[in-house]
């Protein structure tokens, strides 16, 4: 297995191999999930969750955004909405997504036929734009709890399960004459061994 460092500025992988990175380390230039999660809180929840979530920033930059800080912005967003409202509503979010996309790791994704992202952000705010707009083939980031239809604000407990999708001709659980690549070392979320079972050589 090859590692690709956008800092040590190595060799770009070939065009036939297999691309696997963490989406917020990779491919955006901010260095703060807070912002996202304040147009979500806006967007699909209004002018008031958008003020508590604001309101409560300085309480997660003193935790940080990592662990207990991410939890907090994920509840405060997402909190008592709809699945489908925010499905259809979040138009903006691709938007803002783009706009924060550096071309340094934007060029290293594209050049990759396979892609695969993973992500800490839940999967319902980054699913669509990775799959739409960047190609992926497959997006690995945690589910939020929903009941009756209404989205809890936490997180699954479970792993995250790898989906199931065609990596270089070959499909999970099958072997890959080609190499892979890792881009950034976002892997805390992920379910490790299913991961590179999934690519084995």
């Amino acid at each position: 297995m090859r590692t690709i460092s956008l800092v040590q500025k190595k060799a770009k992988p070939g065009n036939n191999e297999t691309l696997v990175f963490n989406f917020e380390g990779t491919l955006l230039r901010s260095t703060s999930l807070f912002p996202y999660f304040m147009l979500v809180a806006f967007e699909a929840g209004g002018v008031l969750r958008s003020l508590i979530l604001f309101l409560s920033y300085p309480l997660v930059w003193l935790v940080g955004e990592d662990q207990l800080g991410l939890k907090i912005m994920v509840f405060l967003s997402f909190f008592g909405l709809r699945k489908d409202t925010f499905r259809t509503g979040s138009a903006v979010l691709p938007k803002f997504f783009l706009e924060d996309v550096g071309w340094e790791g934007f060029e290293a994704a594209m050049c990759c036929e396979k892609k695969v992202a993973s992500s800490k952000l839940p999967r319902v705010m980054v699913e669509n734009f990775l799959k739409d707009y960047l190609g992926v083939d497959a997006v690995i980031a945690r589910d939020l709890k929903s009941f009756k239809g209404f989205l809890l604000g936490v997180f699954e407990n479970k792993p995250i399960k790898i989906p199931s999708c065609k990596v270089n001709g070959g499909t999970k659980g099958s072997n890959i004459n080609n190499s892979i690549d890792i881009i950034d070392n976002h892997v805390e979320y992920i379910d490790q061994e299913e991961l590179f079972q999934l690519f084995k050589v």
